[in-house]
Formats: structure tokens, sequence, C-alpha cells
């Protein structure tokens, strides 16, 4: 790995950290002793100080539990970092500029100059936000909200919580008084073009600014004000540049050290829950952006614990959650439970209502995700009847096979059998009669099999789209104003396309292969070179009415596919209220979004 560097940059940058400062920067206070310094080992639990800091060879040794290395290594095991990434924050923190982040041929994203346009714009977005929080007389809303959730003063100064105004273009308007393009505003998530101008993406909500793990602010989530208003309750910004909400995870960045010491993590559902459970007291707790995890956010809880504790609400919805996001968190390897709460209760109105001591009795008693399960199953279904019996076998098979061990699959399996009574021998037969079936037949996954599959014509329209957009710049130009990354969900070249869109934005179009990223694997690139080879419209007329019919049915399609899910979870038994009317109000706009498509169809 240090090739990708070269031995004369990782130098550099290596001689630009002090390896001392660094180790003081990241929490650990050392006291010098002789030619060296001490201090209690961040890695294990100690009483008596081993953990040895060299300031002339620039290395650490923990005499206890064996760790050690140069600033790289200490960097990485502090916070969970691969090499690359370790490298690249120590270049930043000492203003060195990497090739690869140059601009060069190497360079896998936006350069460093633009990426740090971004974390101004947000940074400075954030602060102008929460200066509104406090002081401005239009944030009463706001300020009434957060005080009937008990979110104290010093807890939105801490968070730096804010409010975005109903005005339309006031972040606009005072970002660009300050410096801040509008374009750089658009392209942070922030601000959206119409036919009028830049106008503000958030309005009349609560924001609430989220970092990535180094601290720094790469998007919101917004809460809506306006109780009576047809929208969604929560809307988190865009993917961006800076903001994958895939790959983040909401207090990390606070969370980490915590994490890393217990070896353990708290897994609730939304953002004011972490915020509740981290100013109680609870320093090791996180959240998705969304009630569902995904496999590099379960990846990056890998990184600093080995157990994770699912806390979500304990309404059906909520429990449903903490089954699927238990699968995708066991497939990573991590050790699963899952924290009872009382009914109605979510982690914020319990330490609202009983105190911290009630959510820390809570964690303490969380029980193994299959014993959680096996519990809840036993409350819902009458374990008598022997058809039953197969139900649940059915049910817990999925994540029983992704136990790496025997061991742990039988340990699992006999706990599930003694709480629900179903003879262990019949469960294991039951088992492994299903394992031979899903080898001989794998099926789809159940994100899978509650969506509807976009269509083999869809992805041929998006690839004669990403063929014209690598072949002309002004198409490339149409298409990044007007075509929406959410029309190309299951699409293997999404990621392709979005980089070209983007390239275009900025004025970096490339024709062809040359407006590909190098990053990109074979697989890919043999797609790629069947896209390539598509016939294009013979002339500028039929280029445009091409565009535009491919653009109507991934737009069609897209709402169809937002339709069918919405409908689908309508069938849901007990839907809370509030979902339920958001789901009828989301209905209602797709129904629009389909209605216009077709007028527009029509008029052609």
């Amino acid at each position: 790995m240090s090739d990708f560097f070269g031995k004369e940059v990782l130098d550099r940058v290596r001689m630009a950290n002090d390896i001392v400062e660094i180790v003081q920067w990241l929490g650990v206070p050392l006291r010098r002793a002789g030619a060296s310094h001490k201090a209690l080992c961040p890695f294990h639990k100690e009483k008596t100080p081993s953990f040895h800091v060299n300031a002339r060879t620039q290395g650490f040794k923990c005499f206890g539990c064996g760790a050690g290395g140069d600033v790289f290594k200490f960097l990485m095991l502090r916070e969970g970092l691969d090499f690359p990434t370790a490298v690249r924050r120590l270049a930043e923190r000492a203003q060195i500029v990497l090739p690869e982040s140059s601009g060069s041929p190497g360079d896998r994203g936006p350069t460093r100059e633009r990426r740090e346009k971004l974390y101004e714009a947000l940074s400075k977005a954030r602060d102008w936000y929460h200066l509104l929080l406090m002081r401005d007389r239009r944030a009463n809303a706001a300020r009434r909200y957060l005080r009937d959730r008990e979110f104290s003063s010093v807890v939105a100064k801490e968070y730096r919580l804010g409010y975005s105004p109903g005005d339309g273009d006031g972040l606009v308007e005072w970002a660009t008084g300050h410096g801040i393009e509008a374009a750089v505003l658009e392209e942070a998530g922030l601000a959206l073009h119409g036919r009028s101008g830049f106008f503000d993406r958030f309005r009349n909500r609560l924001m609430i600014p989220i970092a990535d793990d180094f601290g720094r602010i790469v998007g919101f989530s917004a809460r809506l004000l306006d109780q009576g208003a047809k929208e969604a309750k929560y809307i988190n910004s865009p993917e961006t540049p800076v903001f994958h909400k895939g790959r983040l995870l909401f207090g990390l960045d606070r969370a980490k050290r915590v994490l890393q010491e217990r070896r353990s993590a708290l897994l609730c559902e939304g953002q004011l829950d972490c915020i509740r459970c981290q100013s109680a007291g609870l320093g090791w707790t996180v959240a998705p952006q969304g009630t569902a995890l995904t496999e590099d956010q379960a990846r990056i809880l890998r990184r600093y614990v080995d157990e994770v504790v699912l806390c979500f609400d304990a309404d059906p919805a909520g429990q449903e959650a903490t089954w699927r996001n238990a699968g995708t968190l066991i497939a990573a390897g991590l050790s699963v439970k899952a924290a009872t709460l009382p009914k109605g209760e979510d982690p914020d109105s319990l330490i609202r209502k009983q105190g911290a001591p009630a959510m820390e009795k809570a964690v303490a008693a969380a029980t193994d995700i299959f014993e959680h399960r096996a519990l809840a199953l036993r409350g819902q279904l009458d374990m008598r009847n022997p058809r039953n019996h197969r139900r649940v076998v059915e049910h817990i098979t999925p994540l029983l096979s992704l136990l790496e061990s025997e061991p742990e699959r039988l340990r699992a399996a006999s706990n599930v059998c003694d709480i629900l009574g179903i003879p262990p021998d019949a469960f294991l037969a039951e088992y492994a009669r299903l394992r031979r079936r899903a080898s001989r037949s794998p099926g789809a996954s159940e994100a899978e099999a509650a969506a509807p599959p976009a269509s083999p014509e869809s992805f041929r329209c998006a690839d004669r789209l990403l063929h014209i957009a690598l072949s002309e710049a002004p198409a490339a130009r149409m298409l990044a104003a007007h075509l929406s990354m959410e029309w190309l969900e299951g699409y293997s070249l999404a990621e392709v396309f979005a980089h070209v869109l983007a390239a275009s934005k900025k004025g970096e179009w490339q024709e062809g292969w040359g407006g590909v990223p190098t990053s990109v694997d074979d697989e890919t690139r043999a797609l790629l070179a069947s896209v390539l080879m598509l016939p294009m419209p013979g002339n500028r007329t039929a280029l445009v009415a091409d565009i535009q019919d491919n653009l109507h049915h991934l737009e069609r399609q897209h709402l169809v596919r937002q339709r069918d899910l919405a409908l689908a979870r309508l069938k849901a038994p007990d839907l809370p209220p509030e979902e339920l009317q958001e789901l009828q109000s989301h209905l209602l706009t797709v129904k629009k979004g389909l209605e216009r498509l077709a007028k527009s169809l029509r008029s052609r």
C-alpha cells in the first residue's frame, strides 16, 4: 500500500505529524517518563500505564496488549481507519497535497479543493442555521418544538441544532453575500435551481447537522415544524460528493472513542434519539440515517466494536426493523442483542420520563437477538399448533444461517426452542431441510421481495442515456439538469452515470472512456464497453426526442415503484397514524406525478 503513495510522500506526511502531538490530539493524555512519554493504553483497559510514545523514534508501543507502530498505525487503531484514509487524514492536517487528491489522472473523486469548498459551505450553513435558532424570532416554532421535547439550550448549542426559515432563499442570499457561490450550495445539497434562480432546499424546518467520522459537516436532517403541511416529516440532504447516506452513522464522530473502549455500540432509530442518549451519558450511541442499516454502515461499526445493541421503537415497525438490521450486522461478523423498552416508549421518551438510569437498565438487560425474536413470536403465535413450529423455523433460518460457526447456530437454535417449546430435533431437521432447499435455489432477499424490481426496459433506457451522456457534452448537461439518480435504482452503472453528470456540472466532461472513473473494476468496464457500442440517433432532433422518451420512461417506472411500495406498506398491520398519514401524502404526490407525465405524453 505504501507504493500507492510513494515513500517520499509518506515520509513527508510522517515528518509533518509529530506522534506525541497526534496522540494527545486524539485524546490520550501523555506524561513524560525519561526519554519517552507514558499513558494508560487507549486500546485496552489497564490500571497501570504501559503505553509508551517515543518522540525520537516517532513510534508507540503498549507492553500490555502489544499494540505498536508509527503515527499512521496509531491513527488507524485509534480511529478505526484503513491505511490510505489515515495517510489522507494526516496529510490534510499538515496541509500536504497528496498526488492522488490534486486533480491528477489518478484522482478518485472531486478534487481536494472542491471538497473543501463543500465542507466550508456546509459548516457555514450550520452556523447560520444555528444562529437563527438561538436568536431569530422566525425560529419560535423550532424553539417551542425543542422545549416540548425537553431539549435544553445547552444541548442545542452542543449539537449545533438550527432553523431553516421559510422565506425561500434566505440561506442563498446570506451565503452569496459572504462569498459562497450559489452553485457550491447546490452541489452541497443546500440549494436548488429553478427558473427564477437558486432557492433554499430546506424551509421552515429544525436542522440537525450530520458530521462524518472526522467531525466535518457533510449534510443535514431536517424535521418538519408545520404539522399541517403535506410534506415528509424528515428529509435528508441528497447524495453529494461528501454526503453518502448509506456510509454514515449519526453521532459516530462523538462516540467512536467510547465505542473502542466498550467494544459495544447502542444503535437507535433516529438522530434525536441518539442526541438524547448521548447527552444523557450513553456516549456509545449512534444511529443510521433512516431505519434501514446498510452493509457499509455495519462494516464501519465493525471497525470499532464487536457487539451491537439494537434499540428501535417498540411498535411493530420498529421490531421488524430490529430483525432486518440484525441480519445486516450478523453478516458483518458482529454479535447482536436487542433491548426491550416499555410499550409505547422510544429512547427519547423513556429518558425524558424516567431518566438515564431507566435507559441504561434496559440496555443492560438486552437479550441475544434470537432470544428477543423468540420472545416476540411467543406472544404472536399459538405454539401448541405444530404448523406454527414450521413458521418459526422459516422465519429464523435466514438469520441463523448467517452465524459463522456451527456451535453458535446450535446454541441460538437451542435457546429459541427452549423459549417456544419446540422439540430441538424437529427444529434442526426443518432447518436443515430449508438450508438444502435454499442452496439449490437461492431466494430473493427481503428487500427484493418487498420492492417491485426495475424492468429490463428501464435498464436499456439507462444504457442509452449513459451512452448519450458520454458522447455529447450538451446532452450530458441536459441530463444533469433533468435526470434524478433515484430513477436509476438497481442499475449496475449508476455510479459511473453519477460521475459523468457531476463532471458535466463542473465543466470537466470528457468523451467516451475519458469520462469514466479510472477506479472502475473489470466487470464494470465490460458493461461499459457494451454501452458504448450502442447506436446514436442520426440527428439533433432525434437525439433530443430519444433523451425525452428515455427520461419519461425512467421517471414513470420510478413513480410506479414508489406507488407499489407505499401500497404494500399500507397493508401492514398496526400501522402508526403518523406513518399512515405520510404514506397517504406520498401516494398523492406520486399520483400527481404520474398524471403529469401522462399529460406531457399526450401533448407531444
